[in-house]
């Protein structure tokens, strides 16, 4: 049975994310938002606290998660330069959410 898809945008003032279903990928699911700290470790956990909310009901977590993020963006996932995010150099996004939910991240 397919989970869910979640993309998320970390922009300078706000973290937006969506859970689609893989079935219908323009039926979104849920809708999340938070602001965007200062940091990228408070970036960190507001990030796991919005895709712990865009998580499935029943459980299961997601199949995919995707991330989009202004800036620099090395093929490891670690943003090396952010405009909007001038205090999140080197930040990990990407192997800290493969990490925890064990999916593929992009």
């Amino acid at each position: 049975m397919p989970r869910a898809v979640a993309g998320v945008d970390i922009g300078g003032t706000k973290i937006y994310g969506r859970l689609v279903d893989p079935e219908d990928p323009l039926g979104v699911v849920a809708e999340a938002r938070a602001a965007t700290p200062r940091g990228g470790p408070k970036i960190d956990l507001a990030l796991h606290d919005l895709l712990d909310r865009l998580a499935p009901s029943g459980g299961g977590g997601f199949d995919a998660i995707g991330v989009g993020v202004a800036g620099l963006v090395d093929h490891g996932g670690v943003l090396r330069f952010g405009p909007n995010l001038p205090d999140a150099l080197d930040y990990e996004a990407g192997p800290g959410l493969r990490d925890t939910w064990g999916v593929p991240v992009v």
